[in-house]
């Protein structure tokens, strides 16, 4: 065993009621099968409090170190007798693309006591189902998950909270069934149910929905016009734009930044123009998400004029962050003033 291994057992057992540090817990991550027994008998010996705490910390670990890997213990952790520890094992396995842990998830999805984890194990089987769509896992799970997410969006029993998150799981197949399930939960009485509609109609990628993404961008609920600016910026709608250009205004800042997101997404002249000019907010937040958008758009297929590409490349510093001195009001008019004379469709002017 390695060295590490049994200090971190050795704390373990001499404090089970305190969280072992971080550098404690990294050596989770190259435990040999060995050590993966003995901690996973070791494990509910712990405390409740310090069995969560371990469980948040490793997940922060993982997101903020790629070189770590605690995929294995994630999934011990999902039998876990407390709801905030399974909870967390399902964040740290987000990036888990085993097909083999489908039919876990599926006996999760079911059957776990907390309506919490049911709807946290739906919406992780999402991601399965994306993968499905591409084709990257069997036709066999990808149907198996189908039917599964299926059979709880049609089961009146099951909370309204799972039942919603496996709408949103099961957008990403495509198929005439999954346009029913889209409508009847547009068409839902409850506009909680709604929300997870214009969500899926985003996800399926299909432009049948446009209509209902253009009238729910007004909706009176920000969070029904929060979902219908992300799922215009994911279907790509150019028609939006105009719509857009309003929602950047919105009262409610998520709703700003979705909008703003989706204008990088759509891309386009005018889309470009707003951008630019939010860029200048002396909103810090409203002029990262506009610098996020337009680097969006540079890569996006829609070809961006020579002088704003070059403009945003330069913007892109060599550690990774933006300038946002964007120099004098009279250097943009200028700009345009070129943009407008040539006759090539890209430029910035009217």
């Amino acid at each position: 065993m390695s060295g590490k291994f049994p200090d971190l057992m050795r704390s373990l057992q001499d404090s089970p009621d305190e969280t072992p540090t971080s550098r404690m817990l990294a050596v989770l991550s190259t435990l040999t099968p060995a050590e993966q027994g003995r901690f996973r008998e070791y494990w509910p010996n712990l405390s409740a409090e310090t069995r969560r705490s371990s469980a948040r910390t490793l997940v922060e670990m993982a997101e903020e170190n790629v070189a770590l890997d605690f995929t294995h213990i994630f999934r011990m952790i999902l039998k876990d007798a407390d709801e905030e520890v399974r909870l967390a094992a399902l964040d740290g396995l987000w990036e888990d693309e085993d097909e083999a842990l489908v039919p876990v998830l599926i006996r999760m999805m079911n059957a776990d006591p907390s309506v919490l984890v049911r709807a946290s194990t739906a919406l992780v089987l999402g991601r399965f189902a994306l993968l499905g769509e591409l084709e990257e896992i069997s036709a066999e799970t990808t149907g198996a998950l189908r039917r599964a997410l299926m059979a709880v969006i049609d089961s009146p029993q099951e909370d309204l909270q799972v039942r919603r998150r496996a709408v949103e799981a099961v957008s990403f197949l495509s198929g005439e069934d999954v346009v029913q399930v889209i409508e009847e939960a547009y068409r839902d009485k409850d506009e909680r149910m709604t929300v997870s509609a214009v969500f899926a109609m985003g996800h399926s990628l299909d432009e049948r929905w446009a209509p209902f993404v253009y009238q729910e961008l007004r909706n009176p609920r920000p969070e029904i016009r929060l979902e219908a600016a992300r799922a215009a910026g994911a279907l790509e709608l150019q028609d939006a734009v105009p719509i857009l250009l309003d929602v950047v205004q919105d009262q409610d800042l998520e709703v700003r930044e979705a909008a703003i997101e989706a204008l990088g997404n759509i891309g386009g002249d005018r889309a470009i123009q707003v951008l630019l000019e939010l860029v200048q907010s002396q909103d810090e937040t409203i002029r990262v998400a506009a610098l996020e958008a337009l680097e969006v758009a540079q890569f996006n297929e829609t070809p961006l004029s020579p002088e704003v590409a070059t403009w945003l490349a330069a913007q892109q510093l060599a550690e990774g962050g933006w300038d946002t001195d964007l120099g004098d009001e009279e250097d943009w008019d200028d700009l345009d003033d070129e943009e407008s004379d040539e006759d090539d469709g890209n430029g910035l002017g009217e």
